[in-house]
């Protein structure tokens, strides 16, 4: 028998669906299709034939059948975005892996910011002066170096530094350069010294630890704090006085000062804070010029600070009614002391007295310029004076004098004050005395010889003196070589009451401060050529008493015009917008010997709108009293379009 091999065998299908075929029942587990002998006996399967089955078997549907290939789309994917999605979700992975490695994966030579510890540990509640210690421990609890330590501390607002157990490495005692901290190491240091502050007032350590892992290229830090707070002072304040005071009439305080330690500082500042309508007369010892005791501890031979245990302050004055606006009530005295600090200081204690202030029987005030309490005034102005007294009571008051008294600065006996000039119609008797080698005292007094209404005032009935009293100049005075700068006035009244005793009323106090006498005025000059105006203009300082800094003058143009200005500028700084047409003139400071400072500019008409009536806007000036901290703050006229020699000023 011979085998044609060229024979193509074709795959015998079955005309059931391809799922449903039966088997065999002899041998259920196989299925087995055109079989054919190989000659010898033995059973060959045709291998094209079942790789066929198998690609139909993969592409046919539930119910068996073959779908039209032609049919199928396949949609391809951009290049980049599969490469950039394969990207992103490597990176991620590789994140992740990082992190587990870094932070779950338990290894010794990865570094971990949980196992260095840094505290700082001491009282956290403080007596003001108290000497206490505070420790700063550090610890690298793991296998690894950690390179280039540094400890920085910021220290408490107030905190006097004494000594370290280390020394420091800079002069304020803030760094300490530790080296390395090796594997599984520990430190500590301690600070000592005292704590200044406000009582009840929270402070804070702060403590940084800077070094750099030896398996890393950066450096890092660690931060430890610890609040404390000044709950307790040795100081206290114990203020003592009426409890009841009349309007008018004279009231004494006394406020005493204790120390229940031993350690003193070598300053303190008691500051007492009076109620508005309470003006001193008298202190003991005398307040200084910014209205406050200082208490100055000794040192003796051996350098140690000696004090008193105790120090008292005597304060007596008046409390005014402003007019009748004051009923019976509750007036409040208080003071606070200070220890000086080098940029602040700090309260330690306060105390507090409260007096019933009864209203009299007389409505007494002075005014001046309109004002019933403290006032500005410059250099060649008029103090416009008015005393007034009216008898709310029911009974008359006999024999009144009545004083008006002025304390101003002087230089070589002459006051500041231009009493040749006084203005004052019942031609009051005038008297001077020198208080001191700063302060000149003027009196006028009144009796019932100058005003017959004195020697008899009728419940009901009021009278009022009206006065003009100039300040001098610096024409005829040289303020530049005054040393004060204030002017004290008060009002008092002498008088019979119906028990024939003698009293004694005040008015409300006024103090003027004296400021710079600061002038401004713009100069103006006009030429024309070919048919161009120019306009020649000036602004000018005046000062000759006190010095002035943050001076800035600003204005604006209008018109069709040019600007022009000389460079450089004379004095400070010019800046001139082209768009908005925009001047401002600054000048930092101008001290006394500069007693003028100029600033020319030229402006150019090209033509003229017959609408427009100013060339340069209402100038804005603005600057500070360097002694009196006094602002000027005005506005000038403005510079007219048609051309006018008369000065502004």
């Amino acid at each position: 028998m011979s085998t044609d091999f060229n024979t193509e065998e074709k795959p015998d299908f079955s005309s059931q669906t391809i799922g449903e075929t039966k088997t065999p029942a002899t041998k259920p587990k196989h299925r087995v299709k055109n079989i054919s002998d190989d000659g010898h006996g033995r059973i060959k399967t045709n291998k094209k034939q079942k790789i066929d089955q198998q690609i139909t078997a993969i592409y046919e549907d539930a119910n068996g059948k073959i779908p039209d290939m032609k049919q199928i789309e396949i949609k391809k994917t951009h290049p980049f975005i599969r490469n950039l999605t394969i990207f992103v979700l490597t990176a991620a992975t590789m994140a992740v892996i990082a992190w587990v490695g870094f932070f779950v994966l338990p290894t010794n030579n990865k570094f971990s910011e949980i196992k260095l510890v840094l505290k700082i540990e001491g009282p956290s509640e403080i007596t003001v002066g108290a000497t206490t210690t505070y420790s700063i421990s550090f610890a690298n609890e793991q296998d690894i170096r950690l390179k280039n330590a540094v400890l920085t501390i910021t220290y408490p607002e107030g905190f006097v530094f004494i000594e370290s157990s280390k020394p420091a490495n800079n002069a304020g005692h803030t760094e300490w350069m530790l080296d390395d901290l090796l594997p599984n190491s520990e430190g500590q240091m301690t600070i000592t010294g005292k704590t200044f502050g406000t009582l009840n007032q929270e402070y804070s350590w702060s403590t940084f630890l800077t070094y750099q892992p030896v398996n890393f290229n950066s450096e890092m830090q660690k931060i430890a704090t610890l609040k404390i707070k000044i709950s307790e002072s040795p100081f206290s304040i114990a203020l003592t006085g009426p409890d009841k005071t009349t309007v008018g009439e004279n009231a004494e305080y006394l406020f005493t000062v204790k120390n229940s330690s031993d350690w003193w500082p070598e300053s303190l500042e008691l500051i007492p804070s009076l109620p508005i309508n309470f003006y001193p007369a008298s202190s003991s010892p005398a307040l200084n010029k910014d209205k406050k005791w200082i208490i100055k501890t000794i040192k003796n031979s051996s350098s140690t600070l000696v004090a008193q245990t105790e120090y008292k302050f005597k304060l007596i004055g008046k409390f005014s009614d402003f007019g009748g606006t004051v009923t019976e009530n509750l007036v409040a005295l208080s003071a606070e002391l200070y220890i000086p600090g080098a940029e602040k200081k700090f309260a330690v204690a306060n105390g507090e007295i409260k007096s019933e202030l009864i209203k009299n029987n007389y409505n007494f005030s002075l005014a001046i310029n309109g004002s019933m309490t403290d006032l500005n005034s410059q250099p060649g102005d008029t103090l416009n004076i008015t005393i007034y007294l009216k008898n709310d009571g029911q009974e008359t008051i006999k024999k009144g004098v009545l004083k008006l008294i002025l304390d101003s600065p002087s230089l070589n006996r002459r006051t500041a004050l231009d009493w040749t000039n006084v203005n004052d119609p019942l031609d009051g008797l005038i008297t001077g005395e020198q208080i001191n080698n700063n302060i000149r005292r003027g009196t006028i007094k009144w009796t019932e010889k100058d005003l017959s209404t004195l020697s008899s005032i009728k419940p009901g009935q009021e009278i009022g003196i009206d006065l003009q009293l100039p300040i001098r100049d610096s024409k005829v005075f040289d303020l530049a070589e005054l040393v004060e700068y204030q002017v004290k006035t008060l009002a008092e009244i002498n008088f019979l009451d119906s028990a024939g005793k003698t009293k004694s009323l005040s008015a409300n106090p006024i103090n003027i401060t004296l400021n710079s006498d600061f002038k401004f005025e713009s100069r103006d000059s006009q030429t024309v050529k070919n048919g161009i105006e120019k306009r020649d203009i000036t602004w000018v300082l005046t000062n000759t008493f006190h010095p002035l800094k943050n001076i800035e003058l600003s204005a604006e143009l209008f018109g069709d015009i040019n600007f022009y200005s000389a460079s450089p500028t004379p004095a400070g700084i010019l800046n001139y917008d082209q768009d908005t047409k925009k001047i401002i003139w600054t000048i930092a400071e101008m001290p006394l010997n500069l007693d003028i400072l100029a600033l020319p500019f030229t402006i150019t008409i090209n033509t003229k709108n017959p609408s427009q009536s100013a060339l340069i806007s209402k100038i804005h000036i603005r600057a500070e009293d360097s002694i009196t901290g006094k602002t000027f703050d005005f506005m000038s006229d403005e510079t007219p379009l048609e051309y006018n020699p008369v000065v502004q000023q």
